[in-house]
């Protein structure tokens, strides 16, 4: 009897805790105009803006304003190109990246506005599934479907490891 008091007092805490009042929509938009699904987002360091990168043919990648929820960029991803499985932005706004899923990286220089394709790293693997930045910003990460992780130098792209 004791155990169950302890529980139902915790989940009464928790509940009363959480600020769990009600859910508000504060805006939502197609992250690919004919409705594929997102793949990834992330939040711009500034909390500013959202980057979302969707299924293909063709692939989208745009970023919204956080405020209305209006699209600020729209890139489509190139016919030889598949599905963005994940984005990540550098720490110091310098980088955007997305993993392609056919194993490549996309590296874009987010410090132009609208962002620029800065360069299409070829993986050497089947598929990519997710991208990380260094918490400095000086290398990126992916992880790939041959069980590796392999490391990028930035800038420039030289690969820094691969295990």
């Amino acid at each position: 009897m004791m155990k169950k008091s302890i529980t139902l007092a915790i989940a009464i805490v928790l509940l009363a805790t959480s600020g769990l009042t009600s859910q508000t929509l504060v805006w939502a938009q197609k992250a690919h105009p004919d409705g594929l699904q997102v793949n990834g987002a992330i939040f711009s360091s500034d909390g500013a803006s959202v980057l979302s990168g969707t299924n293909c043919h063709p692939a989208k990648i745009r970023r919204f304003n956080v405020t209305d929820g209006s699209m600020t960029w729209d890139y489509t991803v190139g016919a030889s190109l598949e599905c963005m499985m994940g984005v990540a932005l550098s720490s110091n706004s310098q980088y955007f990246a997305t993993a392609e899923e056919t194993g490549h990286l996309m590296l874009f220089d987010y410090t132009q506005n609208p962002p620029t394709l800065a360069q299409t790293i070829n993986l050497g693997t089947s598929y990519a599934f997710s991208v990380d930045f260094a918490p400095d910003a000086s290398r990126v990460i992916t992880g790939c479907s041959s069980g590796k992780l392999k490391a990028f130098q930035l800038p420039g792209g030289a690969e820094a490891w691969s295990i």
